[in-house]
């Protein structure tokens, strides 16, 4: 009894220790010969990952930060960490960081790199880090931190498609913009009105891309609706928007499916039409549930695979003797009196080889 009391204590004890010491941190301790130098500062304020974007962070499904200084060789390198509750979010959030200038890079699933900062996007975790003094190795060791990261799970990891529908000729490199809300609308600089988006009510998505034209710079902005009706309906109010019908318009609007797409700045109209007409919507099917596989279920497979081979015997038998008796009834009733025992009533022989 005593025994089983201390034990008790003992595992009220451990797990008193577990929640006081919070989550596990984010960050790994070491990686790449990188030592953390202290404890990780965490919270789950967006204004401490990103005082300026807070509401943009929130708006993309911000969950959670941490930061932590690492130190190697006497060099330091101090690492941010936001989390979203999605892989969406991270990519949302991932597209407003990644500004021109920045060069691709080969880290997690995304990454950009500038002089002495690298960002970089693995499943819902989003990843800043700034060096104080870049090497050769750099790269290849935050690649190594993103293996130690832990995303969410593959079904929750699709991205949205939206930005797919961005023609990628004349798009100026790291101008795509993923907008899910107002404040990323804001954001993006778009010229149309959030009030016709409807982000409340409508729920869509937005792709934003900028495009080198003979006349300057012209966006193509692309709006996914859940249905083409709702598609359709945004198009009759963007269509008597001023800035279509005036004498100049200044946006041209099309629709494809449930997609509308609207291009704005300085383009011709034959240009605007053309780049318009390069968005056209493709029906896609997304599957991204497993579905669970257990042991009885593979059970009743076997046993209804026997069951279908002996109804498919058991009727091949009965069709078999069914012709088989019907062709003896038949021969029997067209032979009879008409030959004679011994004679061949089926087959009639030219006995050749005499």
């Amino acid at each position: 009894m005593m025994r089983k009391r201390l034990l008790q204590l003992a595992f009220l004890a451990f797990s008193a220790t577990a929640l006081a010491a919070g989550p596990p941190s984010m960050l790994p301790p070491s990686f790449s010969g990188w030592q953390r130098a202290g404890t990780p500062q965490a919270s789950k304020d967006a204004r401490q990952a990103d005082p300026a974007n807070a509401a943009l962070l929130r708006e993309y499904g911000f969950t959670d930060f941490e930061s932590a200084a690492y130190t190697r060789d006497g060099r330091s390198l101090q690492v941010k960490v936001a989390r979203f509750s999605d892989a969406t979010g991270a990519y949302g959030a991932f597209t407003f960081y990644n500004l021109p200038g920045m060069q691709g890079e080969q880290i997690g699933d995304q990454a950009v790199s500038n002089v002495d900062r690298v960002i970089f996007r693995r499943g819902n975790i989003l990843v800043t880090a700034i060096f104080q003094e870049v090497t050769a190795m750099s790269v290849a060791e935050l690649r190594s931190l993103a293996e130690k990261l832990l995303p969410l799970a593959a079904g929750t990891r699709n991205l949205p498609t939206v930005t797919e529908y961005l023609p990628r000729q004349a798009l100026e490199m790291n101008s795509i913009r993923y907008v899910n809300g107002p404040r990323g609308l804001e954001q993006a600089n778009s010229v149309i009105p959030e009030s016709v988006i409807d982000f409340e009510h409508s729920s869509p998505e937005l792709a934003v891309g900028r495009y080198r034209t003979d006349r300057g710079e012209a966006a193509l902005t692309i709006i996914y609706y859940p249905t083409p009706q709702l598609a359709t309906e945004k198009v009759r109010v963007l269509e008597s928007l001023p800035q279509v019908t005036g004498p100049a318009p200044q946006l041209w609007v099309r629709r494809s499916g449930p997609l509308v797409a609207v291009v704005s700045g300085e383009i011709s109209p034959g240009d605007a039409r053309s780049l318009l007409e390069s968005v056209n919507y493709v029906a896609q099917v997304t599957w991204n549930e497993r579905a669970p596989v257990t042991t009885g279920q593979v059970k009743a497979l076997i046993v209804n695979s026997f069951i279908l081979i002996g109804v498919i015997m058991l009727i091949f038998i009965v069709l078999g003797g069914f012709f088989g008796g019907a062709r003896v009834v038949l021969r029997r009733a067209l032979t009879r009196g008409r030959f004679q025992p011994g004679q061949d009533s089926e087959l009639i022989s030219l006995k050749l080889r005499d």
